[in-house]
């Protein structure tokens, strides 16, 4: 695999993460939003009674949503860069075209690994659905926004081959 391909392979990959994580935010949201219209707040489900505190649905919605992607971005911008930063350097200096195994270190493939099945025990682990919204919807844009950092460096490593 050229090296310009397994940059934008990567941020593509972390594009699609982001973008399933993003969609199943939105299905938390979703059951949250029908538990608050039905008034069901005895089921443990809701970490407040909205009710009693004169919220809208839809201002308890914004601010799940601005909360989520305000943590998103500061992680996607701040954190994720370094890593992407890291991802980046190693597949530019590796000699060679690259192989899947040579684009990702061990630690990081566990690390992804482990995230992976967190992710899918998330649902059955009992935490509110107002915090499994914000988590998904926090690290499904992080995620994304770290993507376009793969896709830059894509781009510009295309633009500097050009000019050599």
């Amino acid at each position: 695999m050229r090296k310009q391909l397994a940059i934008f392979f990567s941020g593509l990959t972390w594009f699609l993460i982001g973008s399933m994580l993003i969609k199943k935010g939105v299905g938390y949201l979703a059951i949250f939003n029908e538990l608050l219209l039905a008034h069901s707040f005895d089921k443990g489900n809701l970490m407040l009674n909205y009710n009693t505190l004169g919220f809208s649905v839809g201002s308890i919605n914004t601010s799940i949503l601005a909360v989520s992607i305000c943590l998103g971005f500061f992680k996607g911008a701040f954190v994720l860069r370094k890593t992407s930063n890291r991802i980046i350097t190693r597949i530019k200096n590796h000699p060679a075209s690259l192989s899947i195994k040579d684009i990702y270190p061990k630690n990081y493939l566990i690390l992804i690994f482990s995230m992976m099945i967190f992710g899918a025990s998330f649902k059955y682990l009992p935490i509110y659905l107002e915090l499994k919204a914000i988590i998904d919807f926090a690290v499904g844009s992080a995620l994304c926004i770290g993507s376009v950092h793969y896709f830059r460096s894509a781009l510009a490593f295309n633009k500097r081959s050009a000019l050599n």
